[in-house]
């Protein structure tokens, strides 16, 4: 073949073009032709294949093939069979910019594992019917769907599953009708806009790693996106998360890194709380098969995705209940059905209020982590809750001090006549305010404070004398009864919200 290689425009070939194992040299350029059957190109090597414009009635297949320079499928390019370069080596650019893949079924573009040192353009009008995938890919330069279309109805619209690119330009998005699945993908730069991503109705982030993303936007509709793609396989993963946090503080948006990680954990509990209460729906297909222990039945309660410990308890019992059928030769008495029915009723009360439970305790635990420290991304939202804590006592202190409720927390003061006189004195309402005024015996004691004493129970690191010096009295009013009673819970909480507070700031202290 002349160094020049082979430029061919507007040709029509009714046969199978056969280039497998062929090695050209120049360019290859079939521009504007038609081609009624497929391009058989595997294994093939050029260095430049260009079908810009041309039409191909059956696909083209460029399985291993290797091209040195760039493959153009652009401006006019359509293809009504599958376009395949699966395992190829291009040592340019794959640019698909305006062209059109149609396929009634499977794939329209196929390039799994191909490595692509230039860039891969599916946009400026590019429109794939069929799956357009890349798994595996390597793509040396960027990965740009710009004003792409892709259309793969209850199926993979576009597939980048462990594909690596320098640049994922999802901007501008035209049309998407399919799922997007970036499982495992990585790229440096990603470049997108919140209009494009809302045209995705079926979205997978998990295992999505970036390096950069130039336009953080607006953090709650970040959280829209990884909302959108935080399940995979159909279960929960914190990875996007945490991937955009990342990101999002090497940008130096620490406060929306917080904010993310934040909302990560409140959705990763919610999943919890989902699988569990989830089998509250097997209960109906349970009731169901005690109710009437058919065949039918079981296969119900079995097709209604069972965990597998409720399985195996069933599978006790399925073969006698199921015998229960009035012309089964091998039929139980009405006393070892009902036995067995008993026993079976039993075990799943115990499952169900053991699920019960727990989902009340993860509930408690989510909703303490999430308003006392921001499940450790924001700590001092706990210095809020002792504020409200300490308020709350010291409104409570306020009021047995005003009834006359408080004595001091002293037994040489208590047995003295100076405090005995106004305490049995019934004309004396508060005789703890009257012994320690200004004219009273005990003006150089301890001044009662309700805000200082309300501190000094709920935050224990630090005495101030407060709760050292008056305690309230149980026998002389409700408010110092309730008192006596609250402060040990308010001492306990005080514990409790002292003790996160401070392991959050140790573990932000930490990661920082």
């Amino acid at each position: 073949m002349h160094d020049l290689g082979v430029q061919l425009a507007g040709a029509y070939v009714p046969e199978m073009l056969d280039l497998g194992y062929a090695q050209a040299k120049g360019t290859t350029t079939l521009d504007h032709c038609h081609f009624e059957k497929t391009i058989f190109a595997q294994y093939c090597h050029f260095n430049t294949l260009s079908l810009q414009g041309s039409a191909l009635q059956q696909g083209l297949n460029a399985q291993g093939a290797v091209i040195v320079g760039s493959v153009f499928l652009r401006e006019g390019f359509s293809a009504k069979g599958r376009v395949a370069f699966n395992s190829a080596k291009i040592g340019g650019q794959l640019d698909c910019q305006g062209g059109q893949i149609k396929v009634t079924d499977g794939h329209a573009l196929n390039a799994q594992g191909a490595q692509i040192t230039g860039s891969v353009f599916l946009s400026e009008g590019f429109s794939a019917k069929g799956r357009v995938d890349l798994v595996g890919a390597k793509i040396s330069g960027q990965l740009a769907c710009e004003q792409g279309m892709f259309h793969a109805e209850d199926d993979l619209a576009l597939d980048l599953q462990d594909t690596r690119a320098a640049g994922f330009f999802w901007r501008d998005v035209t049309e998407i009708s399919g799922k997007l699945d970036l499982n495992g993908a990585h790229f440096d730069t990603l470049v997108d806009d919140q209009e494009s991503w809302e045209r995705v109705t079926d979205l997978i982030l998990v295992g999505l790693t970036y390096t950069h993303i130039t336009n953080p936007g607006d953090t709650a509709k970040r959280l829209e996106w990884l909302g959108k793609g935080d399940t995979g396989n159909g279960e929960f993963s914190p990875q996007p998360y945490t991937q955009l946090a990342k990101v999002l503080r090497d940008l130096g948006h620490d406060r929306d890194a917080r904010t993310v990680l934040v909302e990560g954990e409140v959705r990763h509990r919610r999943s919890e709380w989902h699988e569990i209460e989830n089998r509250r729906a097997e209960r109906w297909a349970q009731r169901r098969f005690l109710k009437s222990p058919s065949q039918k039945n079981w296969e119900i309660y079995v097709e209604s995705e069972a965990s597998d410990q409720r399985k195996q308890l069933f599978d006790r019992f399925q073969r006698i209940c199921l015998d229960a059928a009035k012309d089964h030769p091998n039929r139980p008495s009405d006393a070892q059905l009902e036995l067995a029915r008993a026993g079976l009723r039993q075990d799943l009360q115990w499952f169900n209020a053991k699920d019960k439970l727990r989902i009340w305790w993860l509930k408690a635990k989510s909703f303490g982590l999430r308003w006392l420290v921001g499940y450790g991304y924001q700590p001092f939202r706990s210095l809020g809750a002792l504020a409200v804590l300490v308020l709350l006592a010291a409104g409570l202190s306020h009021m047995a001090w005003q009834r006359g409720d408080f004595a001091p927390n002293s037994d040489v003061i208590l047995s003295t006549a100076e405090w005995q006189t106004p305490a049995e004195d019934e004309a004396v309402s508060n005789p703890a305010r009257k012994w320690s005024d200004k004219h009273g015996k005990g003006r150089d004691y301890e001044t009662f404070n309700p805000l200082a004493y309300g501190f000094d129970v709920v935050v224990p690191i630090v005495n101030i004398g407060q709760e050292a010096a008056w305690a309230p009295s149980t026998t002389r009013g409700p408010w110092g009864w309730t008192l006596w009673w609250m402060r040990w819970l308010f001492t306990v909480f005080g514990w409790i919200v002292t003790a996160l507070g401070a392991a959050a700031i140790a573990g932000v202290i930490r990661r920082e």
